[in-house]
């Protein structure tokens, strides 16, 4: 299996479609993958056209980034968050074990649940991506980011800052633990939008800060 590949499309189709014949292929290996039929039916209610699915390297996060910016403007922060969060939903263990772009997949979808204006509501689903994540590859550093940036969400108190009220020592603790081990052990990771590795090692201070 590569795991450094995703798969693009041609034609073009609409965005749900679009978006989902290039997500379906971000943890695939190198044989002919299954066409997405049945995960864009589920998202658009419609029958799938065809595309045709074509292996390309995959470096980082950058060639998802555009895709991604692209999809925003077109159909919107919540359409982004309900297609990637459909794609990590099923995604399996498996998969985010061996793949780390499957992983970043799942750490998208997060970061695009969180940032929907229906947050709230999406949560369970949220708390399910991250813990399955973990749960697949407690060490890779997409999955401490994702599990330390739903916790810092929560500690976050509206004003920039961060506050432990109400939250126990041992979660803070397990954050900073998060936090440290991925400036430390991946001291390049960039994460979703303006997560860049400087901005990680602020709020691993930050919450050095709270266990004083």
């Amino acid at each position: 299996m590569n795991a450094r590949r995703f798969w693009s499309v041609g034609p073009l189709v609409p965005n749900a479609w679009l978006a989902a014949a290039l997500l379906a292929g971000a943890a695939a290996c190198t044989h002919t993958p299954e066409p997405p039929a049945l995960a864009v039916s589920v998202l658009s209610g419609q029958t799938p056209p065809p595309v045709v699915l074509v292996g390309q390297p995959l470096q980082g996060a950058d060639p998802l980034k555009p895709w991604l910016t692209s999809f925003v403007l077109l159909g919107g922060q919540e359409e982004l968050a309900d297609v990637l969060g459909a794609f990590a939903a099923g995604l399996r263990r498996a998969d985010l074990t061996a793949s780390p772009a499957a992983r970043r997949i799942a750490v998208e979808a997060v970061h695009a649940a969180i940032r929907a204006p229906d947050f709230a509501q999406r949560f369970d689903a949220v708390r399910l991506v991250v813990d399955n994540l973990h749960a697949a590859a407690p060490a890779s550093p997409e999955a401490r980011f994702a599990r330390a940036y739903l916790r810092l969400v929560l500690l976050a108190d509206g004003q920039g800052g961060l506050t432990a009220a109400g939250m126990e020592r041992s979660l803070v603790a397990d954050l900073h633990t998060d936090l440290s081990a991925l400036v430390e052990q991946n001291p390049d990771f960039v994460g979703p939008g303006e997560f860049s590795p400087a901005w990680l090692r602020k709020r691993r201070d930050d919450v050095a800060a709270l266990l004083v």
